[in-house]
């Protein structure tokens, strides 16, 4: 009975650690695509001085900061989980 417990907090664990890679893969793409993003506006709005201008450029790189640091966080708890599995 415990044996099988254990096993399914084992196989639990190991798909929060996969998932939690996954996610951060695809969230790596979007980081991508937001860079991308930033620098086309930055290059159609070549010194603007509009704030609303100024506004949607810094947003877009607030966004990939964001985007960045739950990457960490999603890569921080995939080690966590492996580590916790692999103790099991």
């Amino acid at each position: 009975m415990a044996n099988s417990v254990l096993e399914k907090l084992r196989s639990a664990v190991n798909n929060v650690a996969k998932d939690s890679k996954k996610t951060a893969g695809l969230l790596q793409r979007h980081t991508v695509d937001l860079q991308k993003s930033a620098s086309q506006v930055s290059s159609v709005l070549q010194g603007s001085s509009k704030n609303t201008d100024q506004k949607v450029i810094a947003s877009i790189n607030a966004a990939e900061v964001a985007v960045k640091e739950a990457m960490s966080k999603l890569q921080d708890a995939a080690r966590t989980a492996e580590e916790y599995g692999r103790g099991l």
